[in-house]
């Protein structure tokens, strides 16, 4: 599966996970008229490399920003953003800045208050280092842009021997099929699953056989996707 693919998979899968862990929701529906927000939401502060960081909070049919109040009791730790500035739908966002908890108030014309808890918490990444054969990647390389490219003929056609130092703590439990070795579309199919400790075998073109990480913490609904491409 390609890089950004499995990015919309993983924007998908945060989305849901919040869903199932920010109820219970404010749900308001009349003629012409329907509104749904949290009254929770817990807020975790993305990977260096992912542009975006917003967490949606909830939406308004039927009236159009312009008739819509906001404000964030504590906007040094999280902002409401509004998502759309025309037409007859209103969408909002928490833009986290620091760790902490900040109040939401969102009040549409002539309708209730909805009052939104949230609380930011920091990003983490669980991985120290991965080492792959003799080459050691730090996990703050990962941060940077998501991939790292290493050298496909230094390690073609070899068994190569795969080591992942992280953290088992805070909600992170690394799991064998969380991190797998794979060759790419168009390519003789291989995969093999790899965990925190494995050996895989390069095959396929330079440029298309990846290590993908996939790590998953829902206890602080954080959902990191980094890759290590032999080029």
């Amino acid at each position: 599966m390609k890089k950004k693919t499995w990015k919309r998979v993983i924007a998908l899968c945060t989305v849901f996970v919040m869903l199932l862990t920010a109820a219970p929701v404010y749900a308001k529906k009349q003629e012409g008229y329907s509104a749904e927000f949290f009254k929770k939401l817990t807020v975790a502060f993305r990977a260096p490399y992912e542009k975006n960081d917003l967490m949606a909070v909830g939406s308004i049919t039927g009236m159009g920003q312009d008739k819509v109040k906001v404000k964030s009791s504590n906007p040094s730790v999280a902002r409401v953003v509004r998502d759309n500035k025309t037409g007859n739908y209103a969408s909002f966002s928490a833009k986290p800045v620091k760790p902490g908890k900040a109040t939401f108030y969102i009040t549409p014309e002539g309708k209730k208050t909805y009052v939104i808890k949230i609380t930011v918490i920091k990003y983490q990444n669980p991985v120290e280092y991965v080492k792959v054969g003799d080459t050691v990647i730090k996990g703050s390389d990962l941060d940077r842009t998501g991939n790292v490219n290493l050298s496909y003929d230094k390690f073609a056609g070899k068994n190569i021997k795969f080591v992942m130092k992280a953290i088992n703590k805070d909600g992170w439990n690394i799991k064998k099929s969380d991190v797998i070795a794979r060759s790419g579309s168009g390519q003789k199919p291989y995969m093999k699953e790899l965990g925190k400790n494995g050996t895989f075998r390069l095959s396929g073109k330079k440029g298309t056989f990846q290590i993908t990480m996939y790590l998953k913490n829902p206890q602080q609904i954080q959902y990191l996707y980094f890759t290590i491409t032999f080029k």
